[in-house]
């Protein structure tokens, strides 16, 4: 069976958009009906194509340009996927709305809210499968200007990781080890320069730690 997946994306302020009462016998469960960095995200799956629900679908669009809000809609194939969307920085409306548009033109589109906390979010997407890091590019080339990080993933389960490697210093911790031993004998201005010419490409790494290890 043929069926539809329909999303709206409202201004906070306005809140979430009302369905016309002539769709009610289409729209079974609601997927997402939240607040999220500024705005209120609905998304449904319709079991119904889209051809025939067009003249609501049209409806709906034309009273959304009116009250500044985005309505999305694409078919469901049998070939969709369900990958995840995750957004992390300032919370911004426009960021919200540049993604879901530039996902919407790939068509993809969003389901339910994995995780919003603070500042980061994370959506389910459903869409034709596609090479993650082109779907990546086009998200960050949609948000240049803002400033953001984030990603296009698997939808992975819960558990899926049983082993993270990782660097240490700079990276899964915010200091250099070697220069805080070295504070603690007296010596952190002399080995910290070190670290900043290897850092900078000025003395390869085994030359760096030889002599940091010396002092």
């Amino acid at each position: 069976m043929s069926s539809t997946r329909l999303a709206i994306l409202s201004p906070a302020g306005r809140g979430p958009m009302t369905l016309p009462s002539s769709m009610g016998q289409f729209v079974h469960s609601t997927e997402s009906h939240q607040e999220v960095w500024g705005c209120w995200l609905q998304s449904w799956s319709l079991p119904v194509a889209i051809s025939a629900i067009a003249p609501f679908l049209d409806e709906l669009s034309r009273q959304a340009l009116h009250q500044e809000r985005e309505v999305f809609w694409s078919p469901i194939t049998s070939v969709d996927s369900v990958s995840r969307m995750v957004l992390r920085g300032a919370a911004q409306p426009e960021a919200l709305r540049r993604a879901l548009t530039t996902l919407h033109l790939q068509n993809s589109m969003p389901g339910r809210i994995l995780h919003a906390q603070g500042d980061s979010l994370a959506i389910a997407i459903h869409g034709p499968q596609a090479p993650v890091p082109a779907a990546n590019r086009a998200l960050t080339d949609a948000l240049e200007g803002i400033q953001l990080d984030l990603a296009i993933t698997p939808l992975w389960e819960a558990g899926h990781f049983k082993l993270l490697l990782t660097d240490m210093d700079s990276t899964l911790i915010s200091i250099e080890c070697i220069d805080e031993m070295a504070d603690h004998l007296g010596l952190k201005r002399q080995v910290a320069a070190i670290t900043e010419r290897s850092m900078a490409g000025e003395l390869d790494f085994q030359t760096s730690l030889r002599e940091r290890v010396h002092l």
